[in-house]
């Protein structure tokens, strides 16, 4: 249901919810946001484990940020620092949402659609576009090669477990031959984009986005739900 919406109002609408989690600072507010992301989870039916993982990554900024918090704001600062985490925690979960419910061909022509006042002034925005493409399309592909090399490496009896000091050194092998090969995957792809003289411009796609009503329901419920946010 969710990757019905179009992209460019689920991008609005992710930025309008951002900055009504992050100027939330009433328990009233904080609540309304967090139920707002649980809404989200349900709606692109998002695994508590990815949810988990994401936190646990920041899991050390987030500390430190209580911790600065704390140490220069001792006024109130355990709950300016459990408002900011929860803040926080929130656009963290509607950021995955969003990513999730939003396939990378569609958010490729979102920012298209963002940089046309760009090219009314004459920048090529083309070149930038497909950059962004080829990014995104080779993330995968990068993501299978990594973990092609860790179980070529623990195939040959490598250990990426024990103190910190060891997991960052098993894992600091794996990266030029990684590097080596995305470079030789550019090349190539160089090479071809050349061959057929592709330079980016005048991007165009086979389903164009459109707005529909679902759309702007979408819209007017982001638009209420700032409303309440910002006056709780």
């Amino acid at each position: 249901m969710a990757e019905s919406f179009d992209a460019r109002v689920k991008l609005v609408c992710l930025v309008a919810y951002i900055v009504a989690a992050l100027h939330a600072r009433t328990p009233v507010a904080l609540g309304v946001c967090a139920a707002a992301a649980v809404a989200m989870v349900v709606a692109v039916r998002l695994k508590p484990h990815a949810i988990a993982g994401a936190l646990r990554s920041l899991a050390a900024i987030l500390a430190f940020t209580a911790l600065m918090q704390f140490l220069y704001s001792p006024a109130g600062a355990l709950e300016a620092t459990a408002t900011m985490l929860v803040g926080l925690a929130c656009v963290m979960v509607a950021s995955i949402a969003f990513m999730r419910c939003t396939p990378s061909d569609q958010l490729v022509a979102t920012f298209d659609w963002l940089c046309a006042p760009l090219r009314a002034i004459g920048l090529r925005t083309g070149t930038f576009m497909l950059a962004l493409t080829v990014a995104f399309r080779f993330v995968p592909v990068l993501a299978s090669e990594f973990g092609q090399l860790k179980q070529a490496q623990l195939a040959r009896h490598a250990s990426f477990e024990g103190s910190v000091r060891d997991r960052v050194s098993a894992y600091a092998r794996l990266f030029p031959p990684l590097v080596r090969s995305s470079f030789r995957r550019a090349d190539r792809l160089a090479d071809t984009f050349v061959a057929r003289c592709f330079t980016g411009a005048g991007r165009a796609s086979l389903h164009p986005q459109r707005f529909r009503s679902r759309d702007l329901a979408l819209a007017a419920a982001t638009a209420a739900f700032l409303v309440v946010a910002f006056v709780l």
